[in-house]
């Protein structure tokens, strides 16, 4: 049991963590974060189908039933900000505390926990390996890892009582642990199939390995573990697994639809060939400062069972998500172009479900648990007699860690969305605002490959948007397809260096398309109604209708 001591400073510690995360959230990422406008449009357009009812992406299949349901009555009553800014704070929340269980499965002082969680924050702020990230917006993933870390403390707790019973030559093992863990790594994959589904398998990898005391034993609890977790998930599991089979496609337009996602639109999370060089780098650096502080703590626990025991639950967990990680890397690597790739169409079946996402979010909490565990029994305690002076270093520690994490998060601020400078950004911020109050609100919008947030700022419906990618394979060929539609009109537009009057009706004719808000494109014979920096909104004649020139 932890001292008194422990017990007495530990309690505060979750209000700390979670000022430390939402800092760190608002800072590196203003409000809207880069997903932001991509969940909330989805979430309002499931409780509102007249809100931008012409817009192909929010109104395509949703993956993400669970999630979607409980944030979409709000935006209806709440603005996107708000909402965006009390999702953050509850699932940072959440995370907060999961943080707390772990730090008190390894008995860290609330100093050490805010250290380690300060580490987590720099490491996460300052890179990933496929792109993942848990600091920094509100979507569904994040109170997922938030019930994925209180999952991780309940396994902790659990191998570190098989380990003390496996010392006292105990037979008997409480399985509390267990179907704590499998409640919480159900509800994460209710919230996010894709994120918790990883983790139900991970942390069945984790028990079966080192659950119990007995190979029986091992595979009882795994399959209590499996059961438990497979019952909380299904209010999430049976919409998307219904998402996935109710798709009226053709086996080609499904391959297609695969192709585009994984080796074109999302392949710097999909494709292994595609993760830059540097996102290897930042993998490898925090596996070799893990292994480093994981060899010395197992040296240095070596009479201390308990110690080894919850470690290698928190470890084990880590290793079973690398490994999905190796599987996808070996599944998808390839030196020639994806399409030439032998047996294309079931590796990218394959890659499409993320297997490096899980192994790219734990690694960093993993890293610098560890890390807590380690400056806590190697350094503080290096004098019986330096109780004070130990908890001086800690607390001094942990308050300049903390500063780094937010200068961290303000070296990697993202306040101009990329493709604009400042004066575009609040140039097309003018545009939107202007949409909104001189539109109708069946309107249809053209808008750039570098569109930012325009249902969020704007309200309106867009024709086709780049970042807004489906996720059912009808939805990414038709996407696919409106996006090449547009490429081959620009281009046959604009042979004659002028977009005609008849050029432009034709595509309201075949689109649908009321406006265009462009930089780039043009002379148009139209006149915009609207010009501000670099912008202009162009409204397009129907048919027979006369235009002033």
């Amino acid at each position: 049991m932890p001292d008194q001591q422990q017990q007495e400073t530990r309690w505060y510690s979750v209000p700390l963590l979670w000022l430390l995360l939402i800092l760190v959230s608002l800072l590196v990422a203003p409000v809207p974060g880069i997903n932001e406008p991509h969940y909330l449009a989805k979430a309002r357009s499931v409780a509102d189908s007249e809100w931008c009812k012409h817009d192909f992406f929010v109104h395509s299949g949703n993956a993400h039933f669970l999630f979607l349901h409980l944030v979409g009555p709000l935006t209806g009553v709440l603005s996107f900000p708000v909402v965006a800014v009390c999702g953050r704070i509850l699932s940072l929340g959440l995370f907060a505390y999961g943080w707390h269980r772990l730090s008190q499965a390894f008995r860290l002082t609330a100093s050490v926990a805010v250290l380690s969680l300060s580490m987590f924050a720099v490491f996460s702020v300052s890179g990933n390996f496929s792109g993942e990230w848990i600091i920094g917006g509100f979507e569904a993933k994040v109170p997922a890892y938030g019930l994925i870390l209180v999952a991780m403390a309940s396994v902790c707790q659990h191998f570190e009582r098989v380990g003390i019973q496996h010392s006292a030559q105990q037979s008997t093992v409480t399985n509390h642990g267990i179907y704590g863990a499998g409640v919480c790594c159900g509800l994460a994959a209710a919230i996010h199939p894709v994120v918790g589904g990883w983790a139900i398998c991970s942390f069945a990898g984790a028990i079966l390995m080192a659950g119990g005391n007995s190979g029986r034993e091992k595979i009882a609890q795994t399959m209590r573990y499996g059961l438990i977790s497979l019952l909380f998930s299904l209010p999430g599991t049976i919409p998307a697994l219904l998402f996935l089979k109710n798709q009226d496609v053709s086996r080609a337009d499904a391959d297609a639809a695969n192709f585009y996602q994984v080796f074109w639109r999302l392949r710097h999370h999909l494709d292994p060939v595609e993760i830059p060089r540097r996102g290897w780098i930042w993998a490898a650096s925090l596996l070799s400062i893990l292994i480093l502080i994981a060899v010395s703590l197992l040296i240095q626990s070596r009479r201390s069972p308990r110690v080894r025991s919850s470690l290698r639950g928190l470890w084990w967990i880590l290793i079973l998500s690398a490994t999905i990680a190796g599987i996808g890397t070996a599944v998808g690597w390839h030196n020639v172009p994806a399409s030439e790739m032998t047996g294309w169409k079931w590796r990218a079946t394959i890659l499409k479900f993320y297997p490096f996402r899980l192994f790219d979010g734990l690694l960093p909490v993993v890293t610098a648990l560890t890390f807590g565990v380690a400056f806590q029994k190697q350094i503080l305690r290096l004098k019986p007699d330096a109780g004070r002076l130990s908890k001086v270093v800690s607390i001094g520690l942990a308050f300049a860690m903390t500063v780094g994490a937010v200068l961290t998060s303000l070296d990697h601020r993202n306040e101009v969305p990329a493709g604009y400078t400042r004066t575009q950004q609040q140039d097309w911020l003018k545009a939107c605002a202007w949409i909104e109050k001189n539109t109708s609100a069946d309107s249809l919008f053209l808008t750039p490959r570098e569109s930012y947030a325009f249902k969020w700022f704007a309200q309106r419906a867009e024709y086709a948007c780049y970042k807004d990618c489906p996720q059912d394979a009808a939805g990414i060929v038709e996407w696919n397809r409106r996006l090449w539609y547009l490429h081959d009109w620009t281009l046959r537009s604009s042979e004659d260096e002028s977009y005609t009057v008849e050029e432009l009706q034709q595509l309201r004719r075949e689109t649908g398309i009321t406006h265009i808000v462009t930089r780039i494109l043009g002379p148009f014979e139209a006149s915009p109604v609207f010009v501000e920096g670099d912008w202009q909104i162009i409204e397009i004649p129907q048919s027979g209708v006369p235009v002033e020139q």
